[in-house]
């Protein structure tokens, strides 16, 4: 594994921050692996496979390798400046786990095969979004304020507006700041890709959202498009400069089902005990999750229930891996359409293996970018503390020996010396350690 070491300013607290990357392993995977069972549209390009024995599937995504973007920085440089700008024009960054990972990073393994000069803004675009689904999930849509509505309509009717008269929300100026960025790199795609996220948010932002749904067939629908599916369309064709041209989105939509099905229900599997417990918390007799559904169309537990719905899972991974041989052997479909279908197969492994590793433990890697300051000032006081502290006890056990051995003159000799040492070593990294940086508050 390689490790990368990158500083980063950050203006708004005037501070230098370190962040440790840990790359997975350059392996590629061998074409007797089962995961390579399928030929390939895409080549690899802006990506590599990753080695199997460092992430889990559970067998869930058997047939589909993962792969993950070759630059570890900018997905970095993107997310944090988002989480900056979030809390600079909305609220302060607290408590909230984004698209950051130790080796797996949210969109460098579900867009594997970004355009490298585009994956900074399209981190910064999935950052802003997970920080927008949170205010999102806050909203009673049944019961919307004037706030509410002010923070629907950021990304309804006035999605491709980029003027900011007047005294515009925070979250206005940071959709125009995307709309800005992507139109200078690819201005058509650019609209294409706002123009479906504004439909997402349309589709998203109904009354739909809490309802019962009694069986997975009703269900299903409702969570393709909840869990994204514009979203994603617009992600994957402005990151890897694709034209799904309009006579073929029918199609389009039809093939990529599968694989957006084995995301929703994958989303659905990993965030079920969270979605349980927030529905316990607001007194709900539902929970809008696939687990749930089952439950209840099949009166089975939760752990047959789990077990269902992974095996929901396994059967749409086969039709995606189907979906994308019809498209590569039908010559009437554009080599832009058959990309893309195979683009959201990666992103399918990608997104398990994501989904899987932010449910471990809390690494540094995981902390949000914001709080990393506070952290890292406690980081610097405990070691003053324990620099002086150390100090103090070699120094206690010093004149405990000269206690001891105060009849012995060359031995106290001797202990005198060490004790003059050890007091001025001690001092003198702790002073070098406080003034490291000049002036000291950017250390």
């Amino acid at each position: 594994m390689g490790i990368y070491l990158h500083v980063k300013w950050n203006r708004w607290s005037n501070r230098f921050h370190l962040f440790i990357i840990n790359s997975s392993s350059r392996t590629l995977l061998k074409g007797q692996n089962q995961h390579n069972s399928h030929s390939h549209i895409l080549e690899p390009k802006s990506n590599r496979g990753s080695d199997p024995s460092t992430y889990e599937t559970f067998g869930l995504c058997n047939g589909i390798p993962l792969r993950i973007h070759n630059d570890p920085l900018k997905e970095l440089h993107g997310a944090t400046r988002a989480q900056e700008d979030w809390s600079k024009f909305v609220a302060p960054v607290v408590n909230y786990k984004g698209g950051l990972g130790a080796q797996y990073s949210f969109i460098r393994v579900t867009v594997p095969e970004c355009l490298p000069e585009r994956l900074e803004i399209l981190s910064y675009a999935n950052e802003s979004a997970f920080l927008y689904d949170d205010a999102m999930e806050k909203i009673d849509l049944k019961k919307t304020n004037q706030d509410d509505e002010e923070l629907l309509d950021v990304f309804r009717s006035r999605v491709l507006d980029q003027s900011l008269s007047g005294k515009p929300r925070g979250e206005k100026q940071i959709q125009s700041q995307i709309l800005s960025e992507m139109m200078a790199i690819d201005h058509v795609r650019a609209m294409t890709t706002m123009k479906a996220w504004g439909t997402f948010i349309q589709q998203a932002a109904t009354p739909q959202r809490v309802e019962h749904f009694m069986t997975l067939k009703d269900y299903l629908p409702y969570r393709i498009i909840d869990a994204g599916e514009m979203i994603w369309f617009g992600t994957v064709t402005f990151g890897m400069a694709l034209t799904i041209p309009d006579e073929e989105l029918g199609i389009c939509r039809k093939l990529v089902m599968p694989a957006f099905a084995v995301l929703s229900l994958t989303n659905d599997l990993f965030s079920w005990e969270k979605e349980l417990k927030a529905a316990k918390q607001s007194g709900l007799s539902h929970v809008i999750n696939a687990i749930w559904v089952i439950m209840q169309e099949s009166s089975v537990a939760e752990e047959e229930a789990k077990r269902i719905c992974e095996a929901q899972i396994k059967e749409y991974v086969v039709m995606a891996l189907e979906a994308v041989q019809t498209s590569k052997n039908d010559p009437n479909i554009s080599k832009d359409v058959k990309t893309y279908v195979e683009a959201t197969l990666y992103s399918c492994s990608g997104n398990l293996v994501w989904s899987d590793v932010r449910g471990l433990s809390r690494h540094l890697w995981d902390v949000p970018y914001l709080q990393l300051t506070g952290a890292l000032e406690a980081l610097s006081i405990a070691e003053f503390i324990y620099l002086a502290l150390a100090g103090l006890v070699k120094l206690s056990v010093l004149l405990f020996y000269r206690r001891i051995f105060s009849v012995a003159w060359l031995t106290i000799h001797f202990i005198n010396i060490s004790i003059a040492f050890t007091a001025l070593a001690y001092t003198t990294f702790l002073f070098v350690t406080i003034f490291e940086c000049i002036p000291v508050r950017k250390s």
